[in-house]
């Protein structure tokens, strides 16, 4: 059980630097955005005549870490390509600045109003 555990490891490792290489080799590269992931446009159609599109995501492979207006270009919505310029100059001074997803981690927002509280009351045995 441990070597099929082990085998399977390497070979999604190897999956993973396979499409990397295959991304960087064989698409062309569209953009980057301030997370430094790089953004890819496969040469073959797939998907109903669609080229295929990638991201390579710098450090820990997280999809949070796409923000908006490359998530509408990855996911079809949009064909424009989104420059940093334009991000900055579409910003509205309400709008947060995008930030991945921290859920588990010590930046995570804490309640004060927890359960662990001591002014919870259970309400039912």
């Amino acid at each position: 059980m441990l070597i099929l555990s082990v085998l399977v490891g390497f070979m999604l490792l190897n999956m993973s630097l396979l499409s990397k290489l295959s991304a960087r080799l064989f698409g062309k590269l569209v953009g980057k955005d301030q997370f430094a992931n790089l953004y890819y446009e496969t040469g073959r159609d797939r998907y109903f005549g669609r080229k295929g599109r990638v991201v390579i995501y710098s450090g820990i492979s997280e999809a949070s870490k796409i923000p908006p207006d490359w998530f509408l270009w990855m996911h079809y919505m949009t064909d424009h390509v989104p420059s940093h310029a334009e991000t900055l100059v579409g910003k509205q001074r309400w709008m947060k600045e995008h930030m991945v997803n921290v859920t588990g981690t010590a930046l995570a927002h804490k309640s004060d109003r927890a359960p662990c509280a001591p002014h919870y009351q259970r309400w039912c045995e």
